[in-house]
């Protein structure tokens, strides 16, 4: 009755183990591997197996594996090893509900030479990366195009998950569409100049000579511009001169 009990304790602390390893795993690489559910094709593996030999063998399989993966030293290792995992690793999952795809960048903050890593978010599979941390957290900078790169505290084991949406603001980006004598006098090797204005004094941020007649664009568009518009600008500009 004693070894029982403690069979079924040793049977609730593997389940558990289970569990553990299932939610950081779908936490740091999504359900399944490629889309498939990992962790409900080895149960219907295993099921099936059970049902196509017999009876005797199906008894001492099930025998060997309460003495194998029930077993106390395994099951000490097994918690060791994922308190370990999970005090060291912190995902960071950047999400995306645009159409178009966005590359996203990540790179530590706390290292004198930080070696970024790339990815790309999507609407349907978002970004993830596996970083390095401790349950008081390290800095990283996210950086992801058309918007303003941003700092995050992560730490683990929960690590941080981002909506650009939500946690980025979206970058600046200034569109100058000079009148029909800007245009001539771009068109003449004229130039356009941006300053920055802090106090009393000016500074210059930004310049283009396009030698033609040509709207400027300052600054990473978030996303492409549509062929209708550009087509409208054209036949505008083509009217005024």
């Amino acid at each position: 009755m004693v070894a029982k009990r403690y069979l079924m304790f040793r049977g609730v602390a593997l389940i558990l183990l289970l569990m553990v390893g299932y939610i950081a795993w779908t936490r740091n690489f999504g359900e399944g591997v490629k889309g498939v559910p990992l962790l409900a094709l080895l149960s219907a593996a295993l099921s099936f197996a059970l049902e196509w030999i017999d009876h005797s063998q199906s008894e001492r399989l099930k025998k060997y594996l309460s003495h194998t993966m029930l077993s106390l030293p395994l099951l000490i290792v097994g918690y060791i090893v994922a308190i370990l995992l999970m005090s060291l690793n912190a995902p960071v999952i950047v999400l995306n509900s645009a159409d178009q795809p966005l590359p996203v960048t990540l790179e530590p903050v706390d290292t004198g030479r930080p070696q970024a890593d790339s990815a790309t978010a999507s609407k349907d599979e978002p970004a993830r990366f596996h970083t390095w941390s401790t349950p008081l957290g390290r800095p990283f900078r996210v950086k992801v195009r058309g918007y303003a790169a941003k700092i995050f505290d992560v730490a683990a084991p929960v690590g941080v998950t981002i909506s650009t949406e939500r946690d980025l603001v979206p970058q600046l980006v200034i569109l100058i569409r000079p009148t029909l004598d800007g245009m001539i006098e771009l068109r003449s090797g004229g130039s356009v100049h941006v300053f920055r204005k802090k106090g009393a004094g000016e500074s210059e941020i930004a310049h283009a000579q396009p030698n033609t007649a040509a709207s400027v664009l300052l600054g990473a568009a978030p996303v492409p511009l549509p062929h209708d518009l550009v087509e409208d600008w054209r036949l505008e500009l083509a009217g005024f001169l």
